[in-house]
């Protein structure tokens, strides 16, 4: 017989946690968060590292904020739609920056 092993749990990154990788306000990500609906954040556990890691590269990047939590909540497909947008964009002055560079 095989005995079953309970797979340690991953300890998940709380508010303060993000707010000091981000260097914001623990009241900021609370807030963004929660207008945002990020899930399960107000959980004891947090988020997973993986998704409190996105959280943290999007708020010191300037990309989740108030106004923007709430256009994502307003709607969602539109922000992605728009995201995709911006990536394109950045995409196309990347290359343009490395032209003018060589």
């Amino acid at each position: 017989m095989t005995e079953m092993v309970a797979e340690p749990k991953v300890k998940g990154m709380t508010v303060v946690e993000i707010a000091d990788a981000a260097g914001v306000s623990p009241y900021l990500v609370s807030t963004v968060t929660r207008i945002a609906k990020v899930p399960r954040l107000g959980k004891r556990s947090g988020l997973d590292p993986e998704t409190g890691e996105r959280v943290v590269a999007v708020i010191r990047a300037g990309l989740l904020n108030e106004r923007t939590a709430r256009a994502v909540a307003e709607d969602i497909d539109a922000t992605i739609a728009a995201s995709r947008e911006l990536i394109a964009l950045l995409e196309e002055m990347k290359a343009t920056q490395g032209e003018q560079a060589a």
